[in-house]
């Protein structure tokens, strides 16, 4: 379809291997701009999509570079943050006429806190003038296949093992929902298990 596909990663390797911009914006900038002049693609549009951290970084990358579109998932920033690119690559409050790019939020449902940054910053968004919507995620109960039907190298087997680990671990609710948010559970030493 005409798209490369991009995948950076933060400088932060051994820690929390979150984005942090002060350091990966600008090793972000220059590696796109070194990717698109080797490859000829210097005038083509640019959308970012992260996830977590990575969704927090690519709503501030559009304050350095001109993006097309930015998809954060399960992240949203303060609004003052949201600032859109200045021509001449200064970034900050964005040059006359400047509007943020088109961005569309998803998220997770359940997740309340994420939910009413999104709002706020949709809010601000479109007052700016800008397009911003959200993509509102319902949980999915856990079933024997769920793993192998998303990950095509895992075994039905695997899965089921997974599954039957999850539920015998107490994680899952009688509907197969898990019980608690999996950033806060303890479901990586159940699989480890």
């Amino acid at each position: 379809r005409g798209w490369a596909a991009i995948a950076l990663s933060s400088a932060d390797r051994h820690d929390h291997r979150c984005w942090e911009f002060e350091v990966d914006g600008p090793r972000a900038v220059r590696a796109l701009a070194a990717f698109r002049r080797a490859h000829g693609l210097s005038q083509k549009p640019i959308a970012a999509l992260g996830a977590s951290s990575g969704g927090a970084f690519v709503l501030q990358l559009a304050a350095v570079m001109p993006l097309t579109a930015i998809v954060p998932q399960i992240m949203a920033i303060p609004p003052h943050m949201l600032r859109p690119y200045a021509e001449g690559g200064k970034g900050g409050k964005g040059g006359r006429g400047a509007v943020f790019p088109p961005t569309l939020f998803v998220h997770m449902g359940r997740d309340e806190r994420t939910a009413e940054r999104v709002r706020r910053c949709i809010n601000h968004l479109h007052a700016s003038g800008s397009r911003a919507a959200e993509v509102v995620c319902s949980p999915l109960p856990l079933t024997p296949h769920f793993f192998s039907s998303r990950i095509a190298s895992l075994a039905p087997a695997d899965s089921k093992e997974l599954f039957t680990a999850f539920r015998g671990s107490g994680l899952l609710l009688d509907d197969g929902h898990l019980r608690d948010d999996p950033r806060r559970s303890n479901w990586r030493e159940v699989v480890q298990a």
